[in-house]
């Protein structure tokens, strides 16, 4: 079987360098790929040429929509290719006539597709309005913030009622660009999942302000990304913390690379916004440099000792080595949560400074909510003080799990 199917690679590869589909009508072309599919794939995937399948893409399009499901991965290879303004309306044509009715993805990232005419972007304002199996959009890299109308995105987001996942980012949503999305935040009850990762939007002093005064009032979205966006600019942080005090719907929030802990006032709005919040269950503040303030790590203990609904809590890569004994200062948010059931400190050299597992230690002793606690990459192994500490609390609490102290 293998070699029956390597032989009819090498035929095709042949035939398609050698350019014999120039002497077949449209439809034999169509017919001869689909007896092939999958070696026809791979070809593509390994040489340049597809130009006259995309000649044809009309009638291939149609074929696929109402007789073949397994040309899905062949026309998201011939979209991710890049898309001429000409095949637009013969892609949303098929999109629309596709009789599948499982989940979709629309993979339509890193493209100029929003550079395209009045016409076309109606096309797939219509498409998206109407679809009802699309289920994750991908438009991520599309540079929306060269782009003056994006209206027709915001009125099919608005009216859509299929799409729980919106990937929207690197597309440098500044000021303004992003208002797009206040229509559908306030309307659309089925997005979920809202990702703005690396928009820069903490650059501008609307963005947040904008995107603030929708999530205020929205009670769908549950998962927020607005990793890497600069928020350690202006009044960001001022924002963030209306959003936790104002919605009761997000349960995750991605705050990742945003260098917060460069101003103690950023952690004093995130404090003063947990503190009033009762929905939010993930809170990822990945490279933050917290540790770089004994006032920061203040705010975040009296937070994590009032909040009771966070269980999973990211502080890795946060240089809490730059402090002393800086677990001293999370010790008592330890021993007063009660909901914390993940904690991630990995990247902090905490081993430097046995004190650190001996607060880990003490502020462990009496929970028993903490299961997993991930200390890798801290440079334990440098003192052997620090695995007796570890090895103590797992005495103390069969059931927690301490990810490091197996070396």
């Amino acid at each position: 079987m293998e070699r029956k199917k390597t032989k009819d690679f090498k035929n095709l590869n042949f035939n398609l360098k050698n350019e014999i589909f120039s002497f077949l009508q449209p439809k034999e072309i169509i017919n001869y790929i689909f007896c092939v599919c999958k070696e026809f794939i791979f070809a593509v995937r390994n040489i340049k040429w597809f130009q006259i399948l995309k000649e044809n893409l009309r009638d291939l399009l149609l074929k696929a929509s109402y007789e073949f499901s397994e040309m899905k991965e062949l026309i998201e290879l011939l979209i991710n290719k890049g898309i001429a303004e000409k095949d637009i309306e013969y892609i949303c044509l098929y999109l629309t006539l596709r009789k599948k009715k499982n989940h979709i993805i629309l993979q339509l990232s890193k493209n100029t597709l929003f550079w395209c005419s009045q016409k076309n972007k109606s096309h797939f304002k219509n498409y998206l309005s109407n679809s009802n199996s699309i289920r994750e959009l991908y438009i991520e890299r599309n540079q929306f913030g060269y782009q003056t109308d994006l209206k027709f995105l915001e009125e099919a987001l608005s009216i859509n009622k299929s799409i729980h996942s919106l990937y929207l980012g690197s597309n440098d949503l500044l000021g303004e660009k992003i208002l797009f999305l206040q229509k559908p935040l306030l309307f659309n009850k089925t997005i979920k999942s809202l990702y703005l990762d690396n928009n820069h939007l903490g650059h501008s002093e609307k963005s947040m302000l904008y995107l603030c005064e929708a999530l205020k009032i929205n009670d769908s979205i549950e998962i927020l990304d607005l990793k890497n966006n600069g928020l350690h600019f202006k009044k960001n942080m001022e924002h963030i913390k209306e959003i936790l005090k104002y919605n009761n719907s997000i349960k995750e929030l991605y705050l990742e690379g945003n260098e917060i802990g460069n101003n103690e006032t950023h952690l004093l709005y995130l404090k003063e916004g947990l503190e009033n919040n009762s929905s939010l269950q993930l809170l990822n503040l990945h490279f933050n440099y917290i540790g770089l303030s004994e006032k920061n790590l203040q705010y975040l203990n009296e937070a994590l000792q009032i909040n009771n609904s966070i269980r999973i809590l990211y502080l890795s890569l946060n240089m809490l080595e730059n402090l002393e004994n800086s677990m001293i200062y999370l010790k008592d948010a330890f021993k007063m949560n009660k909901t914390i059931i993940t904690l991630d400190l990995r990247y902090n050299s905490l081993g430097l400074n046995p004190g650190n597992m001996i607060e880990i230690k003490e502020g462990l002793q009496n929970n028993n909510t903490i299961q997993r606690i991930d200390l890798r990459y801290n440079k334990l192994e440098k003192n052997i003080e620090n695995f007796q500490y570890l090895r103590e609390v797992q005495i103390n609490n069969k059931l927690i799990d301490i990810l490091g102290l197996e070396n």
